[in-house]
């Protein structure tokens, strides 16, 4: 089944929920024998979190990590079975929210356990910190506790460097690592991200976490499972038109035309979450043709050079153009978000509303 928006639209991703349940099922057969969860936290990285979680929870994930209670809520009402983690941890301004819908804090320091515990929180999940340095208990503060009060049934940390595993961040947080494991030998320990599955330094944990690569990202491609693409942006294409030489593009001016060159302008901006800084390097597509950005990404347009297209069709053929392909399972989404200095992560989740998200299933 596949729904369509009904009203003319700037731009359109495409998802394939196939492509997301094959990649969990990839992912999961990797962190065998631990468990495999799904990140989908900020709308399921901007693509849709309560599609794409129904369709993880069909594949057979049984766990979920959102940022906060909102998400968390949000998701249960849709899983209503499904063991749900919040990053963000608890507040005494969520806490009944939190407990009335069965969610799991992960907590990050005194005063979140304290409150969990004497609310009676019935799963105890810490946040240890093991070289991030972002949230969480450091390690002899998490031992301490642990020993005066109540050790936590899962201990969780996160890989700040497991996209490059060869820098010395990386490999002093497996040694932080293995020291937690001997800390807590009977709690169940929560480690790898999608990087950290791919490079296999999640070692014995009882549960991964996985985001980008169930869109078939791949944030670790010196050892890359084999995951597949699942969406497919499109920008509508808004005007065709043939400029002179020395016609100047875009704000700035920071292109000229050497020659007669057709122009193709995109319904897709900055506003929609497309990077100004993608102007100079990138290139969109129509079906296996590249047609470079020329000029810079405005608010609401951006502008490709439509030219060598003369060489497989007629002018009035350009000027029939519907849509064209920011990327898709061949234009690789890594590759642009590194043409724009980012990462496929800040891509998803800045794509913006008037972008419509197509699901098919």
């Amino acid at each position: 089944m596949t729904t369509r928006p009904s009203l003319p639209v700037r731009g359109r991703l495409w998802v394939s929920h196939r492509a997301i349940a094959q990649n969990y099922q990839t992912l999961a057969a990797h962190c065998a024998p631990g468990q495999c969860a799904a990140v989908v936290k900020a709308d399921g990285y901007g693509i849709g979190a309560l599609p794409v979680a129904t369709t993880l929870a069909g594949a057979g994930c049984q766990a979920f990590f959102v940022a906060d209670a909102r998400e968390g809520m949000a998701l249960r009402q849709q899983l209503p079975n499904s063991q749900i983690f919040l990053f963000d941890g608890v507040t005494s301004d969520d806490l009944s929210e939190v407990m009335a819908a069965n969610l799991v804090p992960v907590l990050s320091c005194e005063k979140q356990h304290h409150l969990w515990k004497n609310a009676g929180g019935s799963v105890i999940a810490w946040q240890v910190d093991s070289g991030m340095n972002r949230l969480g208990f450091s390690l002899q503060h998490a031992f301490d506790l642990a020993a005066s009060d109540q050790p936590p049934d899962w201990v969780m940390s996160h890989f700040s460097s497991a996209d490059t595993p060869d820098a010395p961040a990386h490999q002093r947080q497996l040694i932080e690592l293995n020291r937690l494991r001997g800390v807590f030998p009977e709690a169940k320990l929560s480690l790898g991200n999608t990087a950290g599955v791919q490079l296999k330094t999640s070692g014995t944990s009882h549960m991964s976490r996985c985001g980008i690569g169930l869109y078939g990202g791949n944030p670790a491609p010196q050892q890359a499972i084999p995951l597949v693409n699942a969406l497919r942006l499109e920008g509508r294409v808004m005007q065709c038109r043939q400029i002179p030489a020395q016609a100047s593009v875009g704000y700035n001016a920071t292109w000229t035309a050497k020659s007669d060159t057709i122009l193709i302008t995109l319904g897709l901006g900055y506003a929609d979450g497309i990077p100004r800084s993608l102007s100079p390097l990138a290139k969109v597509w129509h079906k296996q043709h590249p047609l470079p950005i020329v000029g810079r990404v405005s608010m609401d347009y951006f502008v490709v050079d439509g030219t060598s297209l003369t060489e497989r069709m007629s002018l009035t053929d350009i000027g029939d153009i519907q849509w064209l392909t920011v990327f898709d399972d061949t234009r690789n989404l890594d590759q642009l978000a590194a043409d724009a200095g980012t990462i496929s992560y800040e891509l998803l989740t800045r794509l913006g509303p008037r972008v419509e998200r197509v699901h098919e299933h």
